[in-house]
């Protein structure tokens, strides 16, 4: 049975199930994209009230968004997962990668955030992790994507490509060797999943590409917060509330569309209601098995 270092194998799909990935090679031809609408009229009051009287450390709306994803990936372990020599893996960790710009300035460096989540986060527990790393990531010169980066393109441009190359013919026949793997999980394309913030910078949102390289088939591509006319489906009555829109793009082959409705409710929950992200999740043992995880090393 092959291996990997990253993931366990998924054996008991359907045969249409694994047919998809012979037909489907790739994630681009692979991507579904859907927008996601959300009403923000509870969760901005709720901000007010949590940072009320703080100076720094404050709870932010992306904060709300990355325990939102790490909860949904929890109660959907097969957001989880990835297609990899047309074969089915689930994650051994839950890992989101972002973006952090070193500062709010256009002349500012960036640098890839990368962090492990265990399935029982909170959001005390996340936001406190999540300054923690920028924190890091702001205060230092370089992390160990940025210096990975600034090895490899000091090496000349044809083994720059013969590198690429190998590692995705390693990585699609399962054969990295513990060296190899120490290196590339560092790059967020060997996420769970990427979130864009680009509502910070004042952008609407977009459809994000997905990679063919790595093992990430999911993209949460967040928009900016603007009043719109809102109708409540149910009475009909219409109003002006402050929304946002997250784009996703999702790899088709992990899961089926019953299934990611599901997710999509969640979504739409936790944001929507974020006081409900202050108690861990309900899961009992056997839901934490499914979700194969190891045990973080942060």
């Amino acid at each position: 049975m092959p291996k990997r270092l990253d993931a366990t194998l998924v054996a008991d799909i359907t045969k249409f199930h694994e047919l998809e990935f012979h037909i489907m090679h790739g994630r681009t031809e692979s991507a579904n994209l859907f927008d996601l609408e959300l009403d923000l009229s509870k969760t901005l009051p709720y901000l007010e009230k949590v940072n009320k009287g703080l100076d720094n450390k404050k709870v932010s709306l992306f904060h709300i968004i990355l325990c939102t994803a790490v909860r949904t990936i929890a109660l959907r372990p097969k957001l989880n997962r990835f297609v990899s020599n047309r074969r089915l893996w689930q994650r051994n960790t839950i890992t989101l990668a972002f973006v952090v710009k070193k500062a709010l300035d256009e002349n500012a460096g960036s640098t890839n955030a990368m962090i492990n989540f265990d399935p029982k986060e909170t959001l005390e527990t996340i936001s406190k992790k999540i300054d923690k790393h920028l924190y890091a990531a702001r205060s230092t010169d370089s992390n160990e994507n940025d210096k990975q980066i600034e090895t490899i393109t000091k090496m000349p441009r044809w083994f720059i490509r013969f590198l690429f190359w190998l590692i995705r013919w390693l990585d699609e026949r399962n054969l990295f060797p513990k060296l190899v793997y120490s290196q590339v999980k560092d790059m967020p394309m060997y996420s769970s999943a990427f979130l864009a913030n680009l509502g910070s910078i004042g952008l609407p949102t977009v459809y994000h590409h997905l990679f063919e390289m790595g093992t990430i088939g999911f993209f949460l591509a967040i928009g900016k917060i603007e009043k719109r006319l809102f109708v409540d489906q149910e009475t009909g009555e219409t109003s002006v509330r402050p929304m946002m829109t997250i784009r996703i793009s999702l790899d088709d082959r992990i899961a089926e569309g019953v299934y990611l409705r599901k997710a999509v409710e969640y979504l739409h929950l936790y944001i929507e209601n974020p006081e409900l992200l202050e108690q861990p999740p309900e899961m009992t043992q056997e839901d934490l098995d499914i979700l194969h995880l190891k045990k973080l090393d942060d």
